[in-house]
């Protein structure tokens, strides 16, 4: 990203944000979950599933209105920000 000079705007960063404090959240209890066994906490995340779809959602339909924008790299900035949100 860096070296192609691709920024990720702001409002993209803002609203990647809770996914990726999500993400990392479910990572957290999981591995809490498998290292305890801990079936309860292991229900907890896979019932979180629907909300993570739609955090991914949000954040793409953001990312595809930056198609939009007025700037020569939005294509490149596309494909970074798709793949930012898809790993």
């Amino acid at each position: 990203r860096l070296s192609r000079g691709v920024t990720v705007s702001r409002e993209t960063q803002d609203m990647i944000r809770p996914l990726a404090v999500f993400v990392r959240e479910s990572l957290r209890a999981a591995v809490t979950a498998y290292d305890t066994r801990d079936v309860a906490v292991a229900s907890t995340i896979l019932s979180q599933k629907d909300e993570l779809l739609t955090l991914i959602e949000e954040a793409r339909t953001q990312i595809r209105r930056r198609l939009l924008a007025d700037d020569p790299s939005r294509v490149e900035t596309f494909q970074v920000e798709m793949d930012i949100v898809g790993q």
